[in-house]
């Protein structure tokens, strides 16, 4: 960790204000969203409530932490109660963030503002006034990334946050599975950390238990979900696994067909623009562009250190199950990404203006 001049007195709870500010303008703006997505975890805690588990235990378990979340708010009536606490979170996941900025080296400088870069992500914190899985998803992973890495040990939170993260969402077991390999397989032959990540790939593409609707998703060929390329592609299809989709798609679309589709998908997932945004919106996510150029050239820059190689294999296994399936039409599959890419983006700005 590397000293620097003390941080103003107001500068952290400048940054407080300001963020709390975003997100009063976003509330005014859009106010909470419950509709669509939310109304599902919601009915879901509903039925836990009076007791059916069915639901919570069935087709939401992967996205049981969340539903466990709104529990107490949905028992009061006032499920949009919510989101002070996402709020909270995420105040919580940009302190941990600006802890793992200063133990990978940055200053407190650097580590304050990237704390800020992350509180006031518009594509980030939009997520926030929602009842979506998102922001807890964003700020669960911060905060497990921040007890596992540049530390001697896992943190003592790391446990309870693995599990609340396997079960946030179904990507979660790409971001505690790799760190937990990294962690097991920590003064070993490189080849055993490999073969740990690939078998938490392999996990989520050979798992037989993919809805039926999310696989004829992926035969459809679709970049961003919703937007069908080959719509006849599921014909003949039997399989019941991601792996299965592939093997089905490069046998009736081709293979340079098949690497085109992946290609664009990583496109798509590392950028926040849209075909379908105003020029105004695209214009105004445009500088995110860079994250992922800086996030690169940092990773680059400490490629001997432990912790990069940890981040490297989340970023890399969480992008090839994507660019296997689908990417998401808002670019919500990049939030959790957001802070992972801003630690090593931070140190790679830092070297140069410092």
């Amino acid at each position: 960790m590397r000293d620097s001049r003390n941080l103003p007195v107001w500068a952290r709870p400048a940054v407080v204000v300001g963020y709390l500010g975003l997100l009063m303008a976003l509330w005014r703006m859009q106010g909470v969203l419950t509709d669509k997505e939310a109304l599902k975890y919601l009915g879901c805690a509903e039925q836990v409530l009076q007791g059916d588990l069915h639901d919570l235990l069935g087709n939401y378990r992967h996205y049981g932490t969340y539903v466990l979340f709104l529990l107490p708010f949905v028992a009061l009536g006032a499920p949009t109660l919510a989101v002070p606490i996402q709020a909270v979170l995420m105040l919580f996941a940009a302190r941990a963030l600006e802890r793992s900025v200063l133990r990978a080296g940055g200053s407190e400088r650097v580590g304050l503002l990237t704390a800020a870069v992350f509180l006031f992500a518009l594509p980030v914190q939009q997520w926030v006034p929602a009842l979506y899985t998102e922001a807890l998803f964003a700020a669960l992973t911060l905060m497990f990334l921040d007890q596992m890495l540049l530390r001697e040990r896992p943190g003592r939170w790391a446990l309870p946050l693995a599990l609340a993260l396997l079960f946030a969402r179904p990507v979660g077991i790409l971001v505690v599975g790799p760190l937990t390999v990294w962690w097991l397989t920590r003064g070993r032959a490189p080849w055993t950390t490999w073969a740990g990540h690939a078998a938490v790939l392999a996990l989520a593409v050979l798992s037989p238990t993919v809805p039926g609707p999310q696989l004829h998703i992926i035969l459809g060929s679709e970049v961003l979900c919703g937007c069908g390329t080959h719509p006849d592609a599921a014909l003949g299809f039997t399989g019941h696994s991601v792996l299965d989709t592939q093997l089905h798609l490069g046998a009736t679309l081709g293979p340079g067909t098949l690497l085109e589709l992946w290609g664009l998908r990583l496109l798509s997932l590392f950028t926040f623009l849209r075909p379908h945004y105003s020029t105004a919106h695209n214009l105004l996510l445009a500088p995110w562009l860079l994250l992922p150029l800086l996030a690169a050239l940092g990773l680059w820059m400490q490629r001997r250190t432990a912790w990069v190689k940890a981040v490297t294999a989340v970023l890399v296994v969480y992008a090839l199950l994507v660019m296997f399936t689908c990417d998401e039409w808002s670019g919500r599959f990049l939030v959790p990404l957001v802070g992972p890419l801003l630690l090593p983006a931070a140190l790679a700005v830092a070297r140069r203006v410092e």
